[in-house]
């Protein structure tokens, strides 16, 4: 039905430096998404060469920034691993710290399956990323395309892989994220998946 997806090679190179280089200059994250991997280096013991001394939450950094922080997160963190494995691990806890947070509860507050933990991921991407954006290209049962642009598209293959599927985990559904990629500038993920449709647990 999809043929043009596929799922990641996840042991393969990844050129790091041409997805960072291919992020729009100006483009900005909230501080609430880089928080997490510091705090985690800091209960570690690591030290983040890319961080900075302080981080606020609703504070907007250059999301370059961020494509550094989460590189040298997946290779602290998970050193016995590819460097596509670690960025993927990331992304499966990577909207638990909006989730906790005041507005973050506010959109999670009615999610009570799948799909809606789906829509609340778009406004999640919406607020993290103003420049980006995320849309629902297709939605059928147990079936959901989305649609990534405006530079969020950078390690789609991996770190947002790794978002969705953290959803997925959530909500205790057993599926699937393919990835179709357009480059420089965006791409897609075909979530498919089976099993109950419950509140998510983002833990």
């Amino acid at each position: 039905m999809h043929p043009e997806f596929h799922t990641p090679s996840w042991d393969a190179p990844l050129d790091v430096n041409a997805e960072l280089d291919a992020v729009p200059q100006g483009t900005t994250i909230k501080g609430m998404f880089l928080l997490p991997m510091v705090l985690e280096a800091q209960r570690q013991g690591i030290r983040l060469e890319s961080a900075r001394d302080r981080y606020l939450p609703f504070t907007d950094y250059p999301l370059v920034e961020h494509g550094r922080l989460l590189v040298e997160s997946a290779r602290a963190f998970y050193p016995q691993l590819t460097i596509r494995r670690g960025l993927r691990k990331l992304g499966h806890a990577g909207l638990r710290a909006f989730a906790e947070s005041t507005i973050g509860k506010v959109v999670w507050a009615a999610v009570d399956g799948v799909d809606a933990a789906i829509d609340a991921t778009a406004k999640t991407y919406a607020i993290a990323i103003p420049a980006g954006r995320l849309t629902i290209a297709e939605r059928s049962p147990g079936l959901v395309r989305v649609r990534l642009t405006g530079g969020v598209h950078y390690f789609l293959d991996s770190n947002h892989v790794g978002n969705f599927e953290g959803v997925l985990r959530a909500c205790h559904a057993q599926g699937t994220v393919a990835v179709r990629l357009e480059p420089p500038a965006a791409g897609e993920l075909l979530l498919t998946w089976t099993g109950p449709s419950i509140r998510p647990t983002l833990q």
